[in-house]
C-alpha cells in the first residue's frame, strides 16, 4: 500500500457523450512493484473532508463519537475511510425508508418500483437523503448502519513500464459528484 500522486487526469471523449471517460496517470516513483498492461491496479478511495463535514453537519452528529466497524474508530474516520457517502444507492434508500416513516420514500422501496427508484437515485447523494429526512440518522451507530462500505476499486492498467517507467496509466469511466 502506498500513496500516489495523480500526474495526469484528462477527459478522452467528446463533449456531449453519455459517459465521461478519463485518462488518469499516477506516479509510481519509488513503488516496489512491476506490472504489465492488463494487470489490475487497486485504488483505495477516501472521501473528501468537505463531504465528511457536510454529512456531520446535516446529521448534527459528533465526528469524534466512537463507532464500531471491524474495529472501534471515530465517526469521522469511518466516514472518511470506510463508508460510501457519495452517490446514493438503492440499499441505502431501502434502509432509510424503513426508518423514515415517509410514504413516498417507502413506496420507492417496494417491489415493482425500480423505474421510479432509478429516477429518484439519479443525481442524488447521501447528503440529499440526510437533508430531506432529518433525524433518520439520529446517532452515529444508526448512520453507520445506513451506509454501504467504501470498497477498493480495481482498474485495468493501460500502460507499460517500458514506456512509462515511473507511472501507471488507467482509462476510467468517471461518475461525477460535485461538492
Amino acid at each position: 500500500t502506498s500513496l500516489s500522486e495523480i500526474v495526469d487526469n484528462r477527459v478522452l471523449n467528446a463533449v456531449g457523450s453519455d459517459k465521461e471517460v478519463r485518462h488518469v496517470a499516477l506516479s509510481l516513483a519509488g513503488a516496489p512493484f512491476d506490472y504489465v498492461p492488463g494487470d489490475a491496479l487497486g485504488i483505495v478511495p477516501e472521501n473528501p473532508p468537505n463531504m465528511v463535514e457536510a454529512i456531520l453537519g446535516a446529521t448534527a452528529l459528533d465526528g469524534s463519537a466512537s463507532v464500531t466497524l471491524e474495529t472501534e474508530m471515530t465517526l469521522r474516520e469511518a466516514l472518511t475511510h470506510h463508508l460510501a457517502i457519495g452517490r446514493l444507492a438503492q440499499p441505502t434508500v431501502i434502509k432509510f425508508a424503513k426508518r423514515a416513516n415517509d410514504p413516498e420514500l417507502s413506496n420507492l422501496a417496494e417491489p415493482g418500483q425500480s423505474e421510479s427508484l432509478h429516477r429518484f437515485l439519479y443525481g442524488r447523494d447521501v447528503i440529499d437523503l440526510l437533508v430531506s429526512y432529518p433525524g433518520v440518522a439520529d446517532s452515529a451507530a444508526t448512520l453507520v448502519s445506513l451506509l454501504p462500505r467504501l470498497n477498493p476499486r480495481l482498474y485495468s492498467i493501460a500502460s507499460s513500464l517500458r514506456a512509462h517507467p515511473e507511472e501507471v496509466h488507467l482509462t476510467v469511466a468517471a461518475a461525477i459528484t460535485i461538492w
